[in-house]
């Protein structure tokens, strides 16, 4: 049994830009819902219910998703307090197909 709890374990990779993707094989398990909210949270993808014939392609599909990621930079508009969540939602409006992975927010840090 883990000492941390989800919220705190999802808030630690939120804090550190950490996108978490998951992989879950056999039938639907409750975990599975764990899972999806950690790799929804940060941005990552969650795969369940997956067969070992269905694990090279998935892996291929996670493979191709790091290898495309970028950084976006965002300095809001009023200073934050260290530590404080921030919520961001990012849209692509010039492709109707394209899907944004990323996080919700990010916690603030200190001014450097």
């Amino acid at each position: 049994m883990s000492h941390v709890t989800l919220s705190d374990a999802i808030a630690a990779a939120q804090n550190t830009g950490t996108v978490i993707f998951t992989v879950s094989t056999g039938t639907y398990r409750k975990g599975d819902k764990v899972l999806e909210m950690m790799a929804s949270e940060t941005g990552g993808d969650a795969y369940s219910g997956l067969s070992d014939t269905d694990m090279p392609k998935v892996l291929a599909k996670i493979r191709r998703q790091i290898e495309q990621m970028y950084s976006v930079t965002y300095v809001p508009p009023e200073a934050s307090k260290v530590g404080q969540f921030r919520s961001v939602e990012l849209k692509i409006t010039s492709d109707k197909k394209a899907k944004v992975h990323a996080p919700r927010g990010y916690y603030a840090a200190s001014a450097q």
